[in-house]
């Protein structure tokens, strides 16, 4: 199974009608949670023909799409190592070359938020049309998610300081609009999933005898795993002790928990039995975090 891939959402300026240069995209540096689109039709009807005449037909005058998304930046962290869409971990890429990077840590967000006022808001860069100033269209694209329209607005909220007063994190909520009724896909195929196997655990009889395997255990063995591995099993299915008579069949993952945290970047997760209070749970074998 080939790794997880994550898709970053960009904003695409667009210029006469084609996209402009990759140079020019600007990164959604955190995948929004949510996407809002509206179509309204602004009805019309004709002129009555007179008094007692039956009301006069409506027709739909125009047709408009909205789309509202909300997204943050944040300068906490360095920008990307490799590339403008792979958000890295280091703030110096490949060749020690830190002018490629897209921003410096702790160094002020509107410097990113920024090149969206330039591109979409700013009448000075606007094109030009029989001499007045047109707003540029801009397109967000997700995966197989798209829509082109103008900003019609845009609100951003500085919510992060540093102890100097520098602005570090923005929330900036965008509105595109279109005057027309659009629904567009790109081409996009969900990659292939780690699904969840089924085992069943030690069930029978009332009670366990200390031998026995525990129910975590038994459930790993029948899944062809190590015994042994039964604290991710555990985990899985909401079991805190370990030894509990369980009679419906256990979810065993097919991964290993340590693997799932290194495709995050995150260190990994760690176990130890016997200290269930720290989870409020009075229950002797539950688990706390190390």
């Amino acid at each position: 199974m080939s790794s997880l891939q994550i898709v970053r959402a960009r904003l695409v300026p667009i210029n006469n009608g084609t996209r402009a240069p990759e140079k020019d995209w600007i990164p959604v540096q955190f995948n929004p949670n949510s996407l809002r689109i509206n179509y309204s039709n602004t009805m019309a009807a004709e002129r009555s023909t007179g008094r007692g005449k039956s009301p006069a037909p409506q027709y739909i005058d125009k047709s408009e799409s909205t789309f509202s998304v909300t997204l943050i930046y944040d300068t906490t962290v360095p920008g990307p190592a490799k590339g403008e869409f792979s958000w890295g971990k280091n703030d110096t890429p490949a060749g020690g070359d830190k002018s490629a990077a897209t921003h410096e840590v702790n160094t002020d967000v509107r410097n990113l938020t920024k090149k969206i006022t330039d591109q979409f808001m700013d009448p000075g860069n606007s094109p030009q049309s029989n001499g007045h100033s047109v707003p540029r269209k801009c397109q967000f694209e997700w995966g197989a998610f798209i829509f082109r329209g103008m900003v019609s607005s845009y609100s951003e909220t500085l919510d992060f300081f540093s102890p100097e007063g520098i602005p570090l994190r923005a929330t900036v909520a965008l509105t595109l609009k279109e005057d027309s009724f659009q629904f567009e896909q790109l081409q996009a195929t969900a990659a292939k999933r780690a699904t969840l196997n089924f085992a069943t655990g030690n069930g029978a009889g009332d009670a366990i005898p200390p031998s026995a395997p525990t129910a975590p255990a038994a459930a790993a063995a029948a899944a062809g795993k190590d015994p042994k591995d039964w604290r991710s099993i555990a985990l899985l299915n909401g079991i805190e002790d370990a030894r509990a008579q369980v009679r419906a069949a256990l979810a065993v993952p097919n991964i290993e928990l340590e693997k799932i945290a290194s495709r995050v970047g995150a260190p990994a997760i760690g176990f130890s039995v016997g200290a269930s209070a720290e989870l409020g749970s009075t229950i002797p074998g539950a688990f706390k975090w190390r």
